[in-house]
């Protein structure tokens, strides 16, 4: 996550989350335990599994699953509850998991990564910092041959907003094109608790980079 490219609005929705939950990964409205078909197709269609960054890992759920599938996971997000929620569940778990406390647009890793996965960072970025977040992306975080595995939150209907909470956007294949290829997306609508929801949409992106 980042705090330069988040809106006012976002930041504050998910500095009350972290708070309320009081270390409890449970009680994050957005926490969900099992992986969704994106995950599990990228496990199942991976025939040697590389190095993973997961941007926005919260309490580290996915960052586990994927590291139990054979993948080399770097685990990051901003805030510092995220983080011992994260590092207590790799310290815990039969396949740990590099967890680092950092500011997504200020990451510039040594070599790129094979996949890139978000389940909750650029849906909470600005304008600004969804551009900024592409370039890194282009730049520096994705692989020639990787894949960057997307979920972020869409609008139900025309007259779906929120004032506070994920930005609901649409036209991504787009927007990342033509570094980026779409390989498969899906909707998912999914109940979520006030302030956020109580229910929302989702679309699930699977890209491929060109090698």
């Amino acid at each position: 996550m980042t705090r330069a490219g988040m809106g006012l609005g976002q930041r504050k929705v998910l500095d009350m989350s972290y708070a309320a939950a009081k270390g409890d990964p449970g009680r994050l409205p957005w926490n969900r335990d099992e992986p969704d078909r994106l995950l599990i197709a990228l496990a199942e269609t991976t025939r040697e599994p590389g190095r993973l960054l997961d941007i926005g890992c919260g309490a580290g759920n996915f960052a586990e699953y994927l590291a139990g599938q054979g993948f080399q996971v770097t685990a990051i997000d901003l805030h510092p509850e995220a983080i011992g929620m994260a590092r207590a569940r790799s310290a815990r778990s039969q396949t740990p998991f590099t967890v680092l406390h950092c500011d997504v647009l200020g990451l510039r890793p040594d070599e790129p990564f094979d996949v890139v996965f978000d389940s909750g960072c650029l849906h909470n970025m600005n304008r600004s910092g969804l551009r900024a977040y592409r370039a890194r992306l282009i730049e520096s975080w994705l692989a020639p041959g990787g894949e960057f595995l997307l979920e972020h939150w869409t609008k139900r209907h025309p007259l779906d907003w929120r004032p506070i909470g994920p930005r609901r956007r649409s036209g991504l294949a787009e927007f990342f094109a033509p570094e980026l290829r779409l390989v498969d997306a899906y909707p998912n609508d999914m109940a979520v608790p006030l302030p956020l929801g109580p229910r929302v949409a989702a679309t699930h992106y699977r890209f491929r980079r060109a090698a």
